[in-house]
Protein backbone atom coordinates (compact mmCIF):
# COMPACT_ATOMS: atom_id res chain seq x y z
CA UNK A 1 0.00 0.00 0.00
CA UNK A 2 1.26 3.28 -0.97
CA UNK A 3 1.83 6.17 2.00
CA UNK A 4 -1.06 8.02 0.73
CA UNK A 5 -3.23 5.46 0.89
CA UNK A 6 -2.31 4.62 4.30
CA UNK A 7 -2.25 7.94 5.33
CA UNK A 8 -6.14 8.00 4.19
CA UNK A 9 -6.99 5.10 6.28
CA UNK A 10 -5.44 6.44 9.04
CA UNK A 11 -7.27 9.51 9.01
CA UNK A 12 -10.64 8.06 8.38
CA UNK A 13 -9.82 5.98 11.54
CA UNK A 14 -8.92 9.35 13.93
CA UNK A 15 -12.41 10.81 12.75
CA UNK A 16 -14.02 7.87 13.21
CA UNK A 17 -12.59 7.70 16.69
CA UNK A 18 -13.61 11.57 17.31
CA UNK A 19 -17.37 10.42 15.78
CA UNK A 20 -17.77 8.31 18.57
CA UNK A 21 -15.86 10.49 21.60
CA UNK A 22 -18.75 12.84 20.77
CA UNK A 23 -21.66 10.51 20.44
CA UNK A 24 -20.20 8.53 23.84
CA UNK A 25 -22.16 12.14 25.66
CA UNK A 26 -25.63 11.63 26.65
CA UNK A 27 -27.70 12.47 23.66
CA UNK A 28 -30.75 14.80 24.45
CA UNK A 29 -32.31 17.93 23.55
CA UNK A 30 -30.25 20.98 22.94
CA UNK A 31 -29.19 22.75 25.43
CA UNK A 32 -30.17 26.22 26.52
CA UNK A 33 -27.15 27.36 25.14
CA UNK A 34 -27.80 27.03 21.69
CA UNK A 35 -30.29 28.08 19.45
CA UNK A 36 -31.27 25.67 16.94
CA UNK A 37 -31.57 28.09 13.79
CA UNK A 38 -27.76 29.50 14.07
CA UNK A 39 -26.50 25.62 14.52
CA UNK A 40 -28.26 24.70 11.27
CA UNK A 41 -27.15 28.46 9.44
CA UNK A 42 -23.24 27.65 11.23
CA UNK A 43 -23.27 23.93 9.73
CA UNK A 44 -24.45 24.86 6.59
CA UNK A 45 -22.23 27.69 5.91
CA UNK A 46 -19.34 25.40 6.74
CA UNK A 47 -20.65 22.86 3.96
CA UNK A 48 -21.04 25.63 1.62
CA UNK A 49 -17.78 26.97 2.23
CA UNK A 50 -15.74 23.35 1.97
CA UNK A 51 -18.11 22.35 -1.27
CA UNK A 52 -16.78 26.46 -2.42
CA UNK A 53 -13.05 25.09 -2.13
CA UNK A 54 -12.66 27.10 1.41
CA UNK A 55 -11.15 24.48 3.58
CA UNK A 56 -8.79 26.35 5.33
CA UNK A 57 -10.42 29.15 5.89
CA UNK A 58 -13.06 27.29 7.41
CA UNK A 59 -10.30 25.27 9.46
CA UNK A 60 -9.06 28.50 10.96
CA UNK A 61 -12.28 30.57 11.49
CA UNK A 62 -14.57 27.76 12.99
CA UNK A 63 -12.41 25.32 14.37
CA UNK A 64 -11.89 25.26 18.33
CA UNK A 65 -8.13 24.79 19.16
CA UNK A 66 -8.40 21.53 19.74
CA UNK A 67 -9.27 20.62 16.43
CA UNK A 68 -7.31 22.36 14.86
CA UNK A 69 -4.34 21.02 17.05
CA UNK A 70 -5.52 17.46 15.70
CA UNK A 71 -5.23 18.02 12.17
CA UNK A 72 -4.23 20.28 9.58
CA UNK A 73 -6.21 21.30 6.65
CA UNK A 74 -3.94 19.39 4.25
CA UNK A 75 -4.64 16.37 5.83
CA UNK A 76 -8.39 17.06 6.25
CA UNK A 77 -8.85 18.08 2.53
CA UNK A 78 -7.52 14.73 1.89
CA UNK A 79 -10.26 13.52 3.95
CA UNK A 80 -13.17 15.55 2.16
CA UNK A 81 -11.90 14.57 -1.38
CA UNK A 82 -12.20 11.04 -0.69
CA UNK A 83 -15.26 11.51 0.04
CA UNK A 84 -16.56 13.86 -2.71
CA UNK A 85 -14.19 13.09 -5.76
CA UNK A 86 -17.13 11.22 -7.47
CA UNK A 87 -20.19 13.23 -6.79
CA UNK A 88 -19.85 15.85 -8.47
CA UNK A 89 -21.60 19.23 -8.47
CA UNK A 90 -23.21 20.73 -4.98
CA UNK A 91 -27.39 20.28 -5.45
CA UNK A 92 -28.77 21.23 -2.29
CA UNK A 93 -28.94 20.21 1.34
CA UNK A 94 -31.68 17.22 1.47
CA UNK A 95 -32.38 16.94 5.48
CA UNK A 96 -30.18 18.65 8.91
CA UNK A 97 -31.20 17.53 12.45
CA UNK A 98 -29.31 19.06 15.31
CA UNK A 99 -29.76 17.33 18.26
CA UNK A 100 -27.65 18.18 22.13
CA UNK A 101 -25.11 16.34 23.17
CA UNK A 102 -23.71 16.35 26.81
CA UNK A 103 -19.85 15.44 27.87
CA UNK A 104 -20.23 12.83 30.42
CA UNK A 105 -16.81 13.85 31.91
CA UNK A 106 -16.66 17.38 31.78
CA UNK A 107 -20.62 18.17 31.97
CA UNK A 108 -19.86 20.35 28.57
CA UNK A 109 -23.00 20.80 26.02
CA UNK A 110 -22.58 20.69 23.13
CA UNK A 111 -24.80 20.97 19.53
CA UNK A 112 -24.32 18.37 16.68
CA UNK A 113 -25.63 19.05 13.27
CA UNK A 114 -26.45 16.32 11.06
CA UNK A 115 -26.06 17.07 7.32
CA UNK A 116 -27.50 15.40 4.59
CA UNK A 117 -25.42 17.08 1.53
CA UNK A 118 -26.81 16.63 -2.12
CA UNK A 119 -24.67 15.86 -5.25
CA UNK A 120 -24.95 15.42 -8.55
CA UNK A 121 -24.04 11.74 -8.15
CA UNK A 122 -24.56 10.82 -4.59
CA UNK A 123 -25.02 12.14 -0.82
CA UNK A 124 -22.85 12.99 2.27
CA UNK A 125 -23.60 12.95 5.82
CA UNK A 126 -21.37 16.26 7.67
CA UNK A 127 -21.94 15.60 11.33
CA UNK A 128 -20.21 18.83 13.10
CA UNK A 129 -20.63 19.73 16.89
CA UNK A 130 -19.89 23.07 18.03
CA UNK A 131 -18.77 23.89 21.41
CA UNK A 132 -21.08 27.10 23.22
CA UNK A 133 -19.13 29.81 21.30
CA UNK A 134 -20.25 28.10 18.20
CA UNK A 135 -16.57 26.70 17.52
CA UNK A 136 -16.42 23.78 15.60
CA UNK A 137 -15.61 20.85 17.97
CA UNK A 138 -16.24 17.81 16.46
CA UNK A 139 -16.35 17.08 12.58
CA UNK A 140 -16.84 13.74 10.52
CA UNK A 141 -17.97 13.39 6.90
CA UNK A 142 -19.10 10.10 5.44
Amino acid sequence: MTKGKWRKKILAGFWGILALAALSGCQESLSDEFQEDQVIAEAKEMVERINAGELEGVWEDTFNVVMQNGTDPEELQENIDYYLKDKGEFQDFDKIQVRGITDRDTGTPYATAMVLAAYEDGKVMFTISFDTDMKCAGFYVK
